[in-house]
């Protein structure tokens, strides 16, 4: 039964943007029914971490933070409830390793949060708990990015089964959101003063695969270019299911930022045989070429995985040189984490921790040197700005994002200028460069 008392809670999400929006829903439904949310966790009742658990460097902070919350509970935290990926991962012995955290819930969901809170509230046993995997409606979110930009997730779980990843197991196969429900999303992301929206799912090129009738990116991001956003930027596109319907709706729809995020893992095709990967070297070059003849100005970002077992001195070097003469744009790497569940977990030639290490260090390098070449290429250009905060280092510049730059991913703009605030858009002529990052003037009028 229900206490008319208000309790107070505190939320704590780690991960990727799908916990985000999994953070924003639970958070909006718990705010509908009356319950607190403190902005610092140490003010809070109970504190809630929505966590990761998709490689090892992911769980180990998940752990930690959970254990530095239950801290808490020595100033007045009555409990702490673990949330997420790592928990629908672990299961119960993450409950059997964690006696300091009070619950645990598997993918973020308001009913059994709020269950396992009231039973914290109650004085009742510790609870852990398990959804079958479910793709809810994200109406309604209590938003914790910046006004101006939010996430619309369009798929959730995934069927591509590579060698490396347990994401299915955690959260299960694909499940594409009916077009009814993003467009509804979508609009009330727009009349809540969204400018940029930012299209996500574990593979958003295979959007409607499983759902009934015939169902097209294309048409999707088309239907979404209808409303009033300022950027639609596409992220998580898998090269073997990125068609030439959908680079032709990016380049030609003026709402959609020139900017393709393309993890192609690796380039050697023994490996990407291991990782199952499905598109090999030829088809990603292919692809590569076709998305830069057809889309002008196109920014390209990647994502790269060192030290797959499996991963000779050759195979890398073979990398390190198609890095080098593709010049991305924007890339991201890691090192090979081997995690019990995926398939390259028992593959016999796993590669040394310090052979890992050194190859994702000589990668980065590489990479350093073409990402100061792009910057450089860009001095003198003018490129759409949004501003996002005061920089910290110098108060009378900003710092922002160009249109070639996802939040929290990719390198900023420093920009000089009046009339700036957060969320407001420019046009910047750009004047320098930081390695990674950008200076810029204003030009014209910022504007929403």
């Amino acid at each position: 039964m229900r206490t008319e008392q208000k309790h107070t809670l505190g939320w704590i999400s780690l991960g990727c943007p799908k916990n985000v929006v999994d953070t924003e829903r639970v958070l909006g439904r718990l705010v509908e029914r009356g319950w607190l949310i403190c902005e610092r966790p140490e003010e809070a009742e109970i504190v809630i971490v929505n966590t990761c658990g998709f490689i090892q460097e992911a769980t180990a902070e998940s752990r930690r933070v959970l254990s530095e919350v239950a801290e808490l509970k020595k100033n007045g935290c009555v409990g702490v409830v673990a949330a997420g990926c790592l928990v629908e991962r672990f299961g119960n012995a993450l409950s059997a390793e964690m006696p300091e955290v009070d619950a645990f819930v598997g993918i973020a969901d308001a009913d059994e949060i709020e269950a396992a809170c009231l039973d914290i509230l109650r004085g009742h046993g510790r609870l852990f708990t398990r959804k079958p995997h479910l793709l809810h409606r994200d109406t309604g979110r209590l938003r914790v990015t910046p006004r101006h930009y939010a996430y619309l997730q369009i798929t959730d779980g995934c069927d591509n089964r590579c060698g490396y990843c347990v994401i299915p197991a955690i959260r299960g196969p694909l499940r594409s959101k009916p077009i009814e429900a993003i467009l509804e999303e979508a609009r009330e992301l727009a009349g809540d003063g969204v400018r940029e929206l930012v299209v996500i799912g574990q593979d958003t090129t295979s959007w409607g695969r499983d759902l009934p009738g015939e169902h097209s990116l294309a048409r999707l991001l088309r239907a979404l270019g209808e409303i009033d956003f300022r950027w639609i930027r596409l992220l998580y596109a898998h090269p073997a299911h990125l068609s030439d319907e959908v680079i032709d709706e990016i380049a030609a729809n003026d709402r959609i930022v020139k900017y393709v995020d393309l993890p192609i893992q690796h380039i050697n095709d023994g490996i990407l045989r291991r990782m199952n990967r499905i598109a090999g070297r030829a088809d990603i070059e292919r692809l590569i070429d076709r998305l830069r003849s057809r889309i002008p100005g196109l920014f390209l970002r990647t994502s790269l995985i060192a030290g797959l077992p499996g991963e000779t001195d050759e195979a890398f070097d073979e990398l390190l040189e198609f890095v080098e003469r593709t010049k991305f744009e924007r890339l991201g790497a890691f090192a090979y984490s081997r995690e019990e569940g995926a398939p390259a977990h028992d593959y016999p030639d796993q590669v040394p921790e310090k052979v890992k290490q050194r190859r994702l260090d000589a990668l980065m390098r590489r990479q350093r040197h073409v990402a100061e070449a792009v910057a450089e290429s860009l001095v003198g250009r003018t490129l759409e700005v949004v501003a996002e905060r005061k920089s910290r280092a110098n108060r009378r510049t900003w710092e922002g994002r160009t249109c070639g730059d996802a939040p929290d991913v990719d390198g900023i703009i420093f920009l000089s200028g009046k009339g700036l605030a957060p969320g407001l858009f420019a046009s910047a002529r750009v004047t320098g460069s930081r390695q990674y990052d950008l200076e810029g003037e204003i030009v014209g009028e910022p504007a929403e």
